[in-house]
């Protein structure tokens, strides 16, 4: 064979170039395989179905976590942030270790190009999460919302321009239609019982949900860039094992503030049941990342929104009026169109 010939054998078995979208089906082990794929057309109806269900469920188990821990502040005035977290923390680890025992996961092997993804979520953790605990004490739960509602907002830009995901005109539309629901629902409620009396207070609680929203919204981004590369389990144990050294930090340094005299079964059963849910929430939402893009499922988030807002109204005694029902239709509506669209083409 001549050398041209050889030149042009070498360049037909040379691998194609193909689009930078790249998607990722777990295996057992702790690392799992990618797979390049053209465009979002690739993601199949069976996965948009499953990351839809995933979600919807992760949303109630939010929902079930954020309502028992302001259950156990209701029923316990002398309860604090400190003293959920505690329970939290511990709690959120001890799940989280068991599952990476079972599963046979090394979750201390983390390829570079996650790095920055796992040190966010192990934040997100450590610090994101401790302040929205510590600040739904002075606001009523739906309340606590209002800042958060464009958490989703920020994830879809950082996902279009860190995870080169697509925005279309129609998720857009929806996006800040969902958006605009959140608003409907939660501005109209300023001043309505059960917000603090306390201004000072008050205003406490909107300053720690704003820090709070930084962290929050970078995690949906690492969720989605750690499941290209590492099993679903990496996400809720970094997230766990931030909770898990927060409470290590109470117990070693703020001894004083946690109220431990105050301890009874109600309230450990109450805050023991939030940070399970919790747990199950945080794993669900890391398998759903596996099947759908960040700015697709990010806006679920605006459905816990609409869940607090049922349970403000049947348990915690606030009225559901027009405005609310107008704004829980928005939400609905924009939060699931995108999704439901997508997999009626298929």
């Amino acid at each position: 064979m001549d050398q041209e010939s050889k030149k042009h054998l070498i360049q037909d078995i040379k691998p194609r170039k193909k689009s930078h979208h790249v998607e990722s089906f777990s295996i057992e082990d702790s690392l799992i395989v990618s797979v390049e794929v053209d465009s979002e057309n690739e993601i199949s109806k069976a996965d948009r179905i499953k990351a839809l269900l995933l979600m919807s469920i992760s949303a109630f188990c939010f929902m079930l976590t954020i309502s028992l821990c302001k259950y156990g502040y209701l029923i316990n005035e002398k309860m604090n942030g400190m003293d959920y977290l505690l329970f939290r923390g511990t709690i959120l680890m001890f799940f989280a270790t068991l599952e990476t025992l079972y599963r046979k996961v090394n979750v201390f092997r983390v390829p570079r190009e996650i790095y920055v993804s796992v040190i966010f979520r192990y934040l997100t953790g450590l610090v994101g999460m401790a302040l929205y605990f510590y600040a739904i004490k002075y606001l009523p739960m739906s309340q606590s919302n209002v800042i958060l509602s464009i958490s989703p907002l920020i994830t879809a830009i950082l996902a279009y321009f860190l995870l080169s995901e697509i925005l279309v005109g129609r998720d857009i539309l929806c996006l800040i239609g969902a958006f605009g629901g959140a608003v409907v629902v939660n501005v109209s409620r300023i001043g309505e019982k059960g917000v603090s009396e306390s201004e000072n207070n008050y205003l406490k609680g909107i300053l720690l949900i704003m820090v709070s929203i930084i962290f929050r919204s970078t995690a949906p981004v690492a969720i989605r860039q750690m499941s290209k590369y590492v099993s679903s389990i990496y996400s809720p144990f970094y997230f766990a094992l931030g909770l898990f050294s927060h409470s290590v930090f109470l117990l070693t340094f703020c001894r004083s503030y946690l109220n431990y005299e105050y301890y009874n079964l109600k309230t450990i059963m109450l805050f023991s049941g939030s940070a399970f849910s919790n747990y199950i929430a945080q794993s669900l939402m890391s398998i759903a990342y596996n099947y759908e893009k960040a700015t697709v499922l990010a806006p679920f988030s605006y459905l816990v929104t609409c869940g607090l807002l049922l349970i403000d109204c049947l348990l915690f005694g606030y009225d559901f009026n027009i405005v609310y029902f107008l704004g829980f239709t928005m939400i609905l509506v924009c939060v699931l169109s995108p999704l439901l669209f997508k997999i009626s083409k298929k």
